[in-house]
């Protein structure tokens, strides 16, 4: 079962939204830690953006081109990611 159904079915209606994702297995700041889930976002943006632009050359013509653009998508890639995750994670205060 794919991890995002998983977890929208496993949500727990006591709790706010994210604190029920972050008990479950979806991968974010609030489950995995800041840096676990920076190596993790950072590695599967490297494989992702390797595949891709693998893809689209095709071949190693300018392997210089080919990687500096890896690189720098990876790492805007990471950012971005980085970025909307910090926005999602809410701290809840429980009221009495």
């Amino acid at each position: 079962m794919p991890t995002v159904a998983a977890s929208a079915i496993a949500l727990d209606r006591d709790q706010p939204f994210w604190e029920s994702v972050a008990a479950g297995s979806v991968a974010m700041f609030a489950s995995l830690g800041a840096v676990v889930f920076t190596k993790y976002d950072l590695t599967m943006s490297l494989l992702y953006c390797f595949m891709i632009f693998l893809i689209e050359a095709f071949t190693f013509l300018n392997p210089v081109l080919l990687v500096l653009r890896i690189i720098c998508s990876t790492i805007l890639t990471t950012l971005l990611i980085l970025a909307i995750d910090s926005l999602t994670v809410k701290r809840y205060a429980k009221r009495l």
